[in-house]
């Protein structure tokens, strides 16, 4: 789980790893030592992102040969638009679900059980 967060959670696709090779599953001894080497000491030099990255189709990157058309750049920044037009959408989204009593992001951070009370 520590990979899978550090991967889709922060975006880090430095972080990937395969659960399986050829129809064999990875141990557990065998993905926590890829935690162990690789992972963590690459996370020292990262800056963990305030927002988690937002999942969009987006252009295969590919060699390029020549100069990219006008087009390209264009829709290269009008997805860069959508992201922040589906992040805004969404933000929106929870906050009218939260004025209609649907979920509350503060109580769900909050710890299970209440702290103790010295009286």
């Amino acid at each position: 789980e520590q990979i899978r967060m550090r991967d889709l959670g922060l975006g880090w696709v430095e972080a990937r790893h395969a659960w399986s090779k050829n129809g064999r599953a990875y141990t557990v001894d065998e993905l926590a030592k890829h935690l162990k080497e690789v992972i963590l000491p690459e996370e020292v030099n990262k800056d963990i992102p305030s927002q988690p990255p937002v999942q969009t189709l987006e252009r295969k990157v590919l060699p390029v040969l020549g100069t990219l058309s006008a087009n390209v750049a264009k829709l290269d920044v009008a997805s860069a638009e959508n992201k922040q037009e589906l992040l805004e959408a969404a933000v929106s989204m929870r906050d009218e679900r939260e004025l209609k009593g649907f979920g509350d992001r503060h109580e769900q951070m909050q710890p299970s059980s209440a702290p103790e009370l010295d009286e």
